[in-house]
């Protein structure tokens, strides 16, 4: 009996397994509809010039955490060596259609 149950483990682990091979990343359905009713490029231009603001706007408020901040240093050093060469472009950005 142990050994069937075992034996059921390991199938269904390798199933599992075989399974999660097969997909890439994490299913998020269809792309949006709405996708497509501003340009990708006006989108970026836009959530450019409201990152700047609100970073002017923390700077102001001495809300930005400086050179010397030992968590920013840790940060840091973490994104130095970080690899992302090996990893998957998860950005997906769409045809140009000439909007």
């Amino acid at each position: 009996m142990m050994h069937i149950r075992f034996t059921s483990l390991i199938l269904a682990l390798l199933l599992f397994s075989a399974v999660a091979c097969a997909q890439d990343g994490v299913g998020v359905g269809s792309l949006s509809l709405f996708r497509n009713l501003v340009p990708a490029q006006q989108l970026e231009q836009q959530a450019s010039v409201q990152y700047e603001d609100m970073m002017h706007k923390a700077s102001a408020q001495h809300a930005l955490a400086t050179d010397k901040n030992a968590q920013l240093k840790r940060l840091c050093v973490f994104q130095t060596n970080l690899d992302t060469d090996s990893m998957p472009n998860w950005t997906v950005i769409p045809a140009q259609t000439g909007h």
